[in-house]
């Protein structure tokens, strides 16, 4: 194992989607990623894990991204890499930090309505990953 670590998620297919809305290119685009960063960038094959289709929900996504984090809190991983291909999307901002009133969210495997908006349990929004990457150290 290297000081790197590494997560690739790909989405084609969704739980709660109608396949006129599935994707065709994601999964490869996070094998080609994973493969791309064990060839040319040093890392080992342990140290990328990939997420795919039914493996990629908003918890596993968010457990994966939390481990990798807590490593570089520690000072055990210098390098880190997140690579998403999929569907992305808006909620309603909830903290009013931005203009346009919405937030920008990428669309897990188990996305699923909440009225006539997304649950939040389901995507994973840009405050979410601003809390979780501002933990990194700045070194």
């Amino acid at each position: 194992m290297t000081d790197r670590r590494a997560l690739c998620v790909g989405i084609n297919q969704f739980a709660n989607l109608p396949m006129a809305s599935w994707l065709y290119g994601c999964v490869n685009d996070a094998k080609d990623m994973a493969s791309l960063l064990r060839k040319s960038y040093g890392f080992g094959s342990r140290d990328v894990v990939t997420l795919t289709d039914d493996k990629a929900t908003k918890a596993a996504i968010m457990a994966r991204l939390n481990a990798i984090v807590d490593l570089a809190v520690a000072g055990k991983v210098k390098h880190i890499v997140f690579t998403y291909s999929s569907h992305g999307t808006q909620v309603p901002d909830a903290n009013g930090d931005e203009l346009d009133r919405a937030d920008e969210a990428l669309v897990a495997y188990d996305l699923a309505p909440d009225g006539d908006a997304w649950d939040l349990d389901t995507v994973i929004v840009d405050d979410e990953l601003h809390a979780l990457f501002a933990r990194v150290p700045a070194d």
